[in-house]
């Protein structure tokens, strides 16, 4: 029974270290990640700024941050920015209306959620 316990607990160990961990601020995702994909740039400042619905920026400063190379063709596909940040300590990303996000030392991306909304359907 005590070999039994053991194992379980080394296992689930095995898995606590292999699971990805995600946050979420209002319309902002936060994913931790392995690593920063070769299709971005380093972006000329340090800061990561993403504007709500309600006018209110999420701000999440003091990293290393990257974003697409293709950032102009993403938009023309409608589709949204991601940013990846590589934070050397702890920081913080900070809402009015949120509370504030505690980060760890670590990579991560940062996208936002898109509500489904249908296009409408034109009538003569």
């Amino acid at each position: 029974m005590e070999r039994l316990l053991e194992k379980l607990i080394e296992e689930g160990q095995e898995e606590t270290r292999n699971m990805v961990r995600i946050w979420r601020q209002g319309d902002v995702i936060v994913r931790e990640v392995s690593e920063i994909p070769s299709n971005t740039v380093r972006s000329e400042t340090d800061e990561i700024r993403i504007s709500s619905e309600t006018g209110h920026a999420h701000v999440l400063k003091g990293g290393r941050v990257f974003v697409s190379k293709n950032l102009r063709d993403s938009q023309l596909l409608g589709q949204q920015q991601q940013h990846y940040v590589i934070l050397e300590g702890p920081s913080q990303m900070a809402h009015p209306q949120h509370g504030a996000l505690q980060l760890s030392r670590g990579m991560y991306r940062v996208t936002t959620v898109r509500d489904y909304a249908p296009a409408r359907r034109l009538l003569d």
